[in-house]
């Protein structure tokens, strides 16, 4: 995971050698709270993580956080929870999901595996992930800030969403489980983001709603047939 760290670390360097008035954000994620025990996570917990990805990315808002407050640049690491769009790639499960879901709708496949269906996600559309990025680029003060949805879904929601709006009744009876996946990205920590710190400071908000956001991924992964 060293590449979620020393590209960090030569930028900022960089900024602070010839470029300190630059503005540069890197992206956190949800993983960085994983090992915490406390839901939702807002800016004041400390960040605690049992995964290499999520000790990475800490490892790399610490030297952001070093460079904010020794040498002045406006440096920041938001931490950005799951966030989806129709270009999410296949090996995600949300398109494995919706990728299936259509095969089973135009009667391609009979069934699917899934892993855990009781796992909680906390699912935001891309483009208001990056409205937030933006507004971020644009505030005076550097903040590292939560943003997130502030709504726990399980993966058993986003098949019940999916199938709705792809009309198929019977959805349970399409899936299968198979308890030895996702056992990498289990998490203790129930992570679900409380973002009320930029929708006060920032006026940011989610416009997306997570039907919404699933529909448009099913009609992208359709026309992409």
């Amino acid at each position: 995971m060293y590449k979620n760290i020393l590209p960090v670390l030569h930028f900022l360097d960089i900024l602070n050698k010839y470029l300190k008035k630059t503005k540069f954000i890197n992206a956190g994620s949800c993983l960085m709270y994983d090992n915490s025990n406390v839901s939702p996570q807002h800016e004041k917990l400390k960040w605690q993580s049992s995964s290499p990805y999520g000790i990475s990315k800490i490892v790399s808002a610490n030297f952001v956080k070093y460079y904010r407050e020794n040498y002045k640049i406006f440096s920041v690491t938001p931490i950005l929870y799951n966030h989806e769009s129709s270009r999410r790639g296949e090996q995600f499960v949300t398109q494995k999901i919706i990728s299936n879901m259509i095969k089973i709708k135009q009667k391609k496949i009979k069934s699917f595996t899934l892993g855990n269906l009781n796992t909680i996600k906390d699912w935001s559309h891309a483009n208001d992930i990056m409205d937030a990025l933006i507004l971020i680029s644009k505030s005076k003060k550097p903040i590292d800030y939560v943003v997130s949805s502030g709504k726990g879904r399980t993966i058993m929601d986003f098949v019940k969403t999916t199938a709705r709006v792809l009309g198929i009744l019977d959805y349970k009876k399409v899936i299968k489980i198979d308890k030895n996946l996702n056992k990498s990205n289990f998490s203790k920590t129930k992570l679900v983001g409380n973002s009320k710190l930029i929708k006060k400071n920032l006026k940011w908000k989610n416009k997306i709603s997570f039907e919404k956001m699933i529909a448009e991924m099913i009609e992208n992964r359709l026309l992409q047939k």
